[in-house]
C-alpha cells in the first residue's frame, strides 16, 4: 500500500472516537470563524447576478449559497468560495502556508445540502479536509508558492475533495478516483492578488472540488498516481517535495491544531511572519452575524455550531440559516 491510499484508507475510517477534543475544538472553531467570514463579506450585485445568468436554465441539484441565493451545487460551492476570502482575518498554518477552511468549508456548505447531514457528519468532513489540505501544503513547501502557486487554493482543493469524498461515504476506490480527479483540476496563482485574483482562484478551486466529488460519485475513475506519481501534481508543482508528509496523524500529530488566527504574508512565507491577530471567534461571528441575522438566531446559530457533532439534522440548520440571511437581505434592501 503506498503512502497516499495509506492516507486514503485512515480518512474513510476515521471516526469522532478517533479525534481527540481538542481537534474536534479546533474543527468547529474553524467553522465558526468560516461563518463570520461569509457574514463580513460582500460580493457585488452585478457579479452575483453574472453568476445566476449563466447558471440560468441549468438543471441539476442546488443549494443556497452564502447569501442566500440557489445555485447548482458546483456554483453554490464557488460563491461560497468566493465570499470565504473577503474576510480579514484568516487561519493560517505557516509551515504549510496554506489557509485550510475556506476551500474545505466551502464545498461542505453546499453539499451539506444535498443531505441528509448530520452535524457529525460534518465535524469528520472539516477535519479530514483541513488536515489533507495543511499536509500537502507541507509536502509541496516553499518553492510551490515561490513558483507563483497559491497554496491555499491548490492544497485546499485536495482536501477539499477528501472531505467531500468523507461527507459522501465514498468507498475507498471512490476515494483513490476523487484524489486523481483533484490532480488535473488543481489551479490558482498569486500573481493577481490586487485584483481579486486570490477570491476566484478559492471560487474556481471550491467548484472543482465538487466537480470531482460528482464526478467521482458517478463512476468517472482515475489514477491516483496522478497526485504522487513522478510526474504527478505533488512533484511536478515543487522543487522539493516532501513526501514524508504524505500521511494520517495519530492523536498526537494533528497539524490543524497549529492553525494561527492571522493575516497571510505577503510573500514568501519562509522569509515573512505576519503578527498574529487574536480574535475571539464567538464575538467575531456574532458581530459579522448581526448584521444579516436577529441577535437571537445569530446566537442560536451559534451555539449549534459550538455543538455541531450532536446536531442530527445539520442540513436542515444550514439551509435555515442561509434562508433567513437572504430574508433579511432582502429587508434591507427594501429599507
Amino acid at each position: 500500500m503506498t503512502r497516499l491510499e495509506e492516507l486514503i484508507t485512515s480518512a474513510a475510517n476515521l471516526t469522532l472516537d478517533g479525534m481527540t477534543l481538542g481537534v474536534q475544538n479546533q474543527v468547529k472553531r474553524s467553522f465558526i470563524r468560516a461563518f463570520g467570514r461569509w457574514f463580513e463579506a460582500v460580493v457585488p450585485s452585478s457579479e452575483e447576478a453574472a453568476i445566476l445568468a449563466s447558471v440560468a436554465g441549468v438543471g441539476g441539484k442546488k443549494a443556497l449559497a452564502v447569501g442566500g441565493s440557489k445555485f447548482p451545487l458546483p456554483w453554490a460551492a464557488f460563491v461560497n468560495g468566493y465570499k470565504s476570502q473577503s474576510g480579514h482575518q484568516e487561519e493560517f498554518h505557516h509551515g504549510a502556508g496554506v489557509s485550510p477552511t475556506p476551500v474545505v468549508a466551502s464545498i461542505l456548505l453546499a453539499l451539506a445540502q444535498d443531505g441528509p447531514v448530520s452535524g457529525a457528519d460534518l465535524v469528520l468532513a472539516l477535519a479530514v479536509g483541513m488536515e489533507v489540505a495543511v499536509r500537502v501544503g507541507l509536502i509541496l513547501g516553499c518553492s510551490h508558492r515561490e513558483r507563483g502557486w497559491y497554496p491555499s487554493a491548490t492544497a485546499g482543493l485536495f482536501g477539499a475533495v477528501v472531505a467531500g469524498a468523507k461527507l459522501r461515504g465514498f468507498a475507498l476506490l471512490e476515494f483513490r478516483n476523487v484524489m486523481g480527479l483533484a490532480a488535473s483540476l488543481a489551479t490558482g496563482t498569486v500573481e493577481a492578488r490586487d485584483v481579486g485574483g486570490l477570491k476566484h482562484s478559492l471560487a474556481r478551486s471550491s467548484y472543482n472540488a465538487v466537480t470531482a466529488v460528482m464526478l467521482a460519485e458517478r463512476g468517472f475513475t482515475s489514477n491516483p498516481q496522478a497526485v504522487d506519481g513522478k510526474g504527478g501534481f505533488l512533484q511536478i508543482a515543487s522543487s522539493s517535495a516532501n513526501m514524508d508528509w504524505l500521511r494520517f496523524p495519530n492523536n498526537t500529530e494533528w497539524e490543524i491544531l497549529n492553525l494561527v488566527n492571522t493575516s497571510p504574508p505577503s510573500g514568501p512565507y519562509r522569509d515573512i511572519r505576519s503578527e498574529e491577530v487574536v480574535v475571539d471567534s464567538n464575538e467575531d461571528f456574532l458581530t459579522h452575524a448581526q448584521e444579516h441575522l436577529t441577535r437571537t438566531k445569530a446566537e442560536m446559530l451559534l451555539k449549534q455550531l459550538w455543538s455541531l457533532e450532536s446536531v442530527e439534522d445539520a442540513s436542515g440548520m444550514i439551509e435555515s440559516a442561509l434562508a433567513d440571511w437572504k430574508v433579511a437581505f432582502n429587508r434591507k434592501l427594501l429599507s
